[in-house]
């Protein structure tokens, strides 16, 4: 999946299937490039965001859904 920018809170969103080593080497990454980053966590998808995938949400939503992984947010 894409990552998914929300520049009024100033944040990346993106979905990952491993995100205990997407969210390191993505730290890493942003690191090396000289990118200042404020804080990144994991997120584990909510019920509300299992049932919109599953069922093939609108899309309209500004966060990255994933019923087999969590969210990344950097």
């Amino acid at each position: 999946a894409e990552p998914v920018l929300d520049h009024e809170r100033r944040t990346v969103g993106a979905v990952s299937t491993d995100p205990t080593l997407t969210l390191p080497r993505l730290v890493r990454e942003l690191d090396a490039a000289g990118v200042p980053l404020a804080d990144a966590s994991l997120r584990p998808p909510t019920l509300d965001d299992v049932f919109l995938r599953l069922t093939g949400g609108n899309g309209s939503d500004d966060r990255n859904e994933s019923n087999d992984g969590k969210e990344l947010v950097a």
